[in-house]
């Protein structure tokens, strides 16, 4: 009997690991098998819980009984629970984070009415966000884990992206490209990070240049058609960033360089022909790379002045979900922003000075060791992790509440994890060789 796995087992995903991963001290194996055990249940359960958002409008649930957010959150929670159980230990970073978490404190007010903006979104920080934080530590460890973590990612993204085309093929859509219905924003995300990912598996020898060209392609289209302009950005700066970062001695440099003139020749001849057809969002697209700004990015101006305007005016922060209580600025005539669409801004104004201050110090430690780690020892897993947090956090500096920017604090915990192991496993690793007898002293 054929095994159907093995088509998968060829792709060399997951079935060997370079250099460097095999000398990190983690729990990875050379050869690894296509089995469904933890090694799988684990990433695939958080990414289900992580991820809900972007699927679970589509008419394919709608049959199902109960929130899909809170149905794979309830199981996230179950699998923690006897993960840590097992383990009898927390995992590296947990006081850091549940630090940052309780400077989030200070951001709290007295509820209003549960269904009002503040309301929710106290509840879905400390509660949805932060599972998702901890869940991240627990269940995702090794760079198995990881690498099948956003490879479900990057799936999801191409997913969404083909539906997204496929739907405009069928009904003659000419607006900006959505799918499942949910916001066009979701698709650009999810493309964009697929087309991140997989440029790198390609880049590191993982899949060869045939088996990522189609999902590439459809995931770039995916992402031009939407419309949205941050998740463009965010692509193109990680791309750029992981290719041309200096170091990054396992990258392959002649075949990153020749993939970035290809792919920007692509997505220029791309953007111009659809804006030439009166697709919405290739002109979209077209009208913010040549600096034809519109009332969107004049709003987004507007909303970060003022909010750096408060933050000094509030060291305390104005609370969390408040921040339209006090600053007033409309898109367009009528719809009140509430919130900067800046993640760090939002943190600074809402929760005070020492939330704004913990998180940009956190970020940038961890963006800082993780980019030494990824430049000294190179490899798959330093890399596309962070590669992944850069991609994240533009997304969340320019779109997005602290709760709508979920994956971003998934990726900012599998960077910090990766480097809390690695110096986890480099002193373990110093002290059997200060402990180890010399020599010379066991022959006499």
């Amino acid at each position: 009997m054929v095994n159907p796995l093995a088509g998968l087992a060829r792709l060399q995903l997951f079935n060997r690991i370079s250099h460097s991963d095999r000398r990190s001290g983690t729990t990875t194996q050379q050869h690894w098998t296509m089995s469904l055990n933890a090694s799988y249940l684990r990433p695939l359960t958080l990414f289900l819980f992580v991820f809900a958002g972007y699927y679970k409008a589509s008419d394919v649930f709608e049959p199902v009984p109960v929130d899909i957010t809170l149905l794979f959150a309830v199981l996230t929670v179950l699998l923690c629970l006897w993960t840590v159980f097992k383990e009898r230990r927390l995992p590296a970073g947990s006081v850091l984070m549940a630090g940052l978490f309780v400077v989030f404190l200070v951001g709290l007010r007295w509820p209003g009415a549960f269904a009002d903006y503040p309301t929710q979104k106290t509840l879905r920080l400390f509660s949805l966000t932060a599972l998702a934080v901890f869940a991240s530590l627990v269940l995702i460890k090794t760079d198995r884990e990881k690498l099948v973590f956003m490879v479900a990612v990057a799936c999801l993204g191409t997913l969404m992206a083909a539906f997204a085309l496929l739907d405009m093929a069928v009904y003659g859509v000419i607006y900006r490209a959505s799918v499942w219905n949910v916001n066009p924003i979701l698709v650009a995300r999810a493309s964009g990070f697929a087309v991140v990912c997989f440029l790198i598996l390609y880049w590191y020898g993982r899949l060869s240049v045939w088996q990522v060209v189609i999902p590439i392609v459809i995931a770039l289209l995916g992402l031009v058609l939407s419309g949205s302009r941050g998740p463009l950005v965010a692509a193109i700066f990680t791309v750029c960033f992981v290719a041309l970062a200096p170091k990054f001695g396992s990258t392959p440099g002649r075949r990153a360089l020749w993939t970035l003139v290809v792919a920007g020749g692509g997505v220029a001849a791309c953007l111009t022909w659809l804006s030439d057809i009166g697709i919405s969002g290739g002109r979209r697209m077209v009208r913010f790379l040549t600096g034809e700004w519109g009332d969107s990015e004049a709003t987004r101006l507007a909303v970060w002045k003022e909010s750096v305007a408060a933050i000094a005016d509030h060291p305390f922060g104005l609370g969390w979900g408040r921040f339209s209580e006090t600053i007033q600025v409309f898109h367009g005539s009528e719809t009140l922003v509430l919130y900067p669409h800046n993640i760090l801004l939002e943190i600074s104004v809402e929760a005070g000075w020492l939330g704004g201050i913990f998180f940009a110090c956190l970020v940038c430690w961890v963006l800082l060791s993780s980019y030494k780690r990824t430049s000294r020892r190179g490899g798959l897993s330093f890399c596309i992790v962070l590669a992944g947090l850069v991609y994240w956090l533009v997304c969340a500096f320019v779109s997005g509440d602290i709760n709508d920017n979920r994956p971003f604090w998934t990726f900012l915990v599998l960077a910090l994890s990766t480097v809390t192991s690695h110096r986890l496993g480099e002193h373990a690793a110093q002290q059997r060789g200060l402990n180890r007898p010399d020599e010379r002293s066991l022959q006499h």
